[in-house]
């Protein structure tokens, strides 16, 4: 298992909230902090219009340098043969342990063939449950993109597609579980995000 976290470097208190949350998980994490906004990549890339972009028109320079970071973290976890988790760097409190209960997620999810497997959570899309669990439906897609698990053999196949950037990082997963007809998973426990709990402020918005 590998873990990523998206971090956005000028943001440095973001980071600094995050170190005792993963020595506390004891999590090794490697840190994806390259495309920043005003790097040449998101600069000169070609304009992006989505509907559910932040300003509902086109992706700002913040969304595109947040997509970017994805593609890059699906990229690694295409080349190690296993499990990876992508955190973005606004997650919450983890009040869960992840080493044990990840091998119970995974244990779920290969039992009803998951493909995707959304830890992170928003208050309006928990699970109705105190109980360990994983459910997957027709409404089980993006539950915003802050923490998810995904194994490599799917990053290899969907990497193209998803590099092809027409959406926000959540967004583009949508159209991308839509497009491969993914089965995707939501789990509890699940973590929160505290720009989405207005705790920190956003930095796409």
């Amino acid at each position: 298992m590998k873990y990523y976290c998206l971090h956005h470097s000028p943001a440095t208190d973001r980071k600094t909230f995050l170190l005792p949350i993963f020595q506390d998980q004891q999590i090794e994490v490697e840190w994806i902090e390259d495309f920043l906004p005003d790097c040449y990549d998101v600069v000169n890339h070609s304009k992006i219009y989505y509907q559910h972009s932040a300003n509902g028109s086109y992706l700002n320079k913040a969304e595109i340098s947040l997509v970017l970071k994805h593609i890059l973290a699906i990229k690694k976890i295409s080349q190690i043969n296993d499990y990876g988790i992508i955190f973005e760097d606004d997650i919450d409190t983890i009040n869960f342990k992840l080493n044990d209960i990840i091998p119970i997620f995974i244990d779920e999810i290969e039992k009803i063939n998951g493909d995707i497997l959304w830890i992170g959570s928003i208050p309006n899309k928990d699970l109705r449950t105190k109980q360990i669990a994983i459910e997957s439906t027709n409404k089980t897609k993006d539950r915003c993109s802050h923490c998810y698990m995904i194994h490599s053999n799917l990053a290899k196949k969907i990497i193209d597609f998803y590099s092809d950037i027409k959406a926000p990082s959540d967004w583009q997963w949508n159209l991308t579980i839509d497009h491969f007809n993914l089965k995707s998973c939501w789990s509890y426990p699940h973590i929160y995000q505290r720009s989405d709990n207005k705790k920190i402020p956003s930095l796409i918005r």
